[in-house]
């Protein structure tokens, strides 16, 4: 686990990173830059059902989404026109399967001193707390539930499948833009985005999903975050090829004037 404290305007940011395996890269990436008098923080998660392209000079497309995203959050004064050239860059009209896409989730906020502006792209996570309460700024799930229960019927009927397997089926079934609310950039060739708006904050938390985040686990993040693989070990039981372990990185913010 790589664990950094930066200094950026009137935040302290603290930004957990670890891959799934210490053999492999991760495909998580975590940014804090200033844009146009904003402190921008973002959490990026590209897709592992991504693969090698030529177009991402052979590289491991999950990296080279999140290295895209990454970079159109430093280029782009405006976030939404950042999330857009990402997606314009990362999509190919012509690839013949989404797993032909270099894709990555991302969850980004901008932060100044009368509010902060936060949008996602897929299944990262954002958390906000003034006082004592916590708030889960985006729901859970970013898929409709028929295209849930699509899902959990193919699961049902192929409990030993492999990962490679089960990136298919979710190609084959999540194939279209209305089993989404929200979904990876790449994926599509318009982006499906969500956005909300904070007068003001304690404390921000934003989050790949490698990070299974809940309400009762952000009061002590350095601790959870550093028992996770074992809690994954003991607790997790995967059917159809899913993980046990994913990468994360997680990005917590409190304003030192508070």
């Amino acid at each position: 686990m790589i664990h950094s404290v930066i200094e950026a305007g009137d935040l302290t940011v603290h930004v957990w990173e670890s891959a799934a395996a210490p053999d492999r890269a991760t495909q998580d990436a975590a940014l804090v830059t200033t844009r146009n008098g904003a402190v921008r923080l973002a959490a990026i998660d590209g897709c592992s059902l991504s693969r090698p392209l030529p177009s991402t000079c052979n590289m491991d497309g999950g990296v080279w989404a999140a290295a895209t995203i990454r970079a159109a959050l430093v280029a782009e004064d405006d976030a939404a026109a950042a999330l857009e050239r990402a997606n314009a860059c990362l999509h190919d009209p012509a690839a013949r399967s989404a797993r032909e896409l270099p894709q990555g989730c991302v969850v980004v906020a901008d932060i100044r001193a009368d509010g902060v502006e936060v949008a996602r792209a897929g299944d990262c996570e954002a958390w906000a707390r003034q006082g004592r309460t916590w708030e889960r700024l985006f729901a859970e799930e970013i898929r409709t539930p028929a295209a849930l229960e699509r899902f959990r019927v193919w699961v049902d009927a192929h409990p030993e499948a492999t990962a490679d397997t089960r990136y298919d089926a979710e190609v084959r079934l999540w194939a279209t833009p209305a089993a989404w609310l929200t979904a990876a950039l790449g994926r599509f060739p318009r982006i499906m985005t969500e956005t909300v708006a904070l007068a003001r904050f304690d404390e921000l938390v934003l989050a790949s999903d490698g990070a299974r985040l809940a309400l009762e686990r952000l009061s002590d993040l350095d601790g959870w975050l550093g028992d996770l693989r074992a809690w994954e070990r003991e607790h997790v039981h995967p059917r159809a090829g899913a993980k046990v372990h994913d990468d994360l990185t997680v990005l917590r913010a409190r304003r030192r004037s508070s």
